[in-house]
């Protein structure tokens, strides 16, 4: 079976004219799960909508997995459109935080498409191919997928998250060359630079977010053993010396991070790394022990500088305690 994952291009193409894009890590994971499989040939496809018509008639894929956000929504569109004038017996999936978010709307806004994925890709995709090769079709065997039954949609009930993500293989990242990814340029302080994530879910309700919808309340996070692994493997192997961590909260348990800062010092690479993290989850001594192990910067989403503006959208952040965690610092 040929598997074309793709991650749509925002709509307005502002990351590509800046010069920033970064290695799609959520099909990156999909893909290296699924792969584990036999008779699965797996293709990453991470370009403009101009190069996708060509990519899909020279790779031919009986599925095609789509993962979109609100911003590349209606060009997620006009690749289902390609993808099925293409080859119209392709299967077509969409997943991601929009997909996830209004799953019954999608289907009657691209009509093309046959079923949507809600939360979390890995096992739901894995579980997805397996009743296509298995020829039994027996959709409500997939927790997570909404499809189309007798002219109906239907919702087969949530998936569970992801307990233990040290399971899940590193991402698929040799599908794609490393050197056509590039960061921030405030973030570029190695020679070559790659994003990882080592924990998902937030516990917290900030009323413009929507990482919960795809990876939930729950704070799951990786060995921090696994996750050092991961970083040692490219910088032996690939030449990576700079990492920038996608954790919603890298800091969330500072038993964690104190534990990662030692096992990364114990490896003895010269990296550098960034996280992000909230004001209260900053001491002097977890930024002392994260700046000893490499870390060069560290991102707050405080928001805002009026306390009812934080009120309103329930950020939870006290602007004192914000001045502190930025003096750690």
């Amino acid at each position: 079976m040929r598997i074309v994952l793709a991650e749509a291009p925002f709509s307005y193409d502002l990351a590509v004219v800046k010069g920033e894009r970064y290695f799609p890590l959520g099909i990156g994971y999909i893909a290296s799960h699924v792969r584990q499989k036999p008779n699965r040939e797996v293709f990453l496809f991470v370009d403009g909508l101009e190069d996708f018509e060509k990519f899909v008639s020279v790779n031919k894929p009986d599925v095609l997995g789509l993962s979109t956000m609100t911003a590349s929504y209606p060009t997620c569109g006009e690749m289902v459109k390609i993808a099925k004038s293409a080859n119209p017996s392709c299967i077509v999936i969409i997943g991601g935080q929009h997909a996830t978010s209004v799953g019954e709307m999608v289907f009657s806004e691209i009509p093309e498409i046959d079923f949507v994925a809600m939360g979390e890709g890995e096992v739901l995709m894995d579980k997805f191919l397996e009743e296509i090769e298995s020829g039994s079709y027996n959709w409500d065997n997939v927790p997570g997928l909404i499809y189309r039954s007798d002219g109906k949609i239907k919702t087969v009930s949530p998936q569970p998250l992801i307990k233990d993500l040290d399971k899940l293989p590193f991402p698929a990242r040799d599908l794609i060359p490393l050197e056509r990814f590039s960061s921030h340029s405030h973030m570029r302080f190695g020679k070559k630079t790659v994003s990882l994530i080592s924990s998902r879910g937030c516990p917290w309700s900030c009323t413009y977010c929507s990482s919960h919808v795809t990876m939930g309340r729950e704070y799951r996070y990786r060995s921090p053993k696994k996750v050092v692994d991961e970083m040692e493997e490219l910088y032996l192997t690939r030449g990576v010396d700079n990492f920038i961590f996608w954790d919603d909260i890298f800091t969330f348990r500072s038993d964690r991070v104190f534990e990662f800062c030692s096992e990364l010092k114990s490896r003895q690479m010269n990296v550098t790394w960034w996280c992000m993290s909230r004001t209260d989850r900053m001491t002097q001594e977890l930024a002392n022990a994260m700046a000893d192990a490499g870390c060069v910067m560290v991102s707050f989403g405080i928001e805002s500088g009026s306390e009812k503006t934080l009120n309103q959208i329930k950020k939870r952040v006290n602007l004192d305690v914000a001045k502190e965690a930025i003096q750690y610092c």
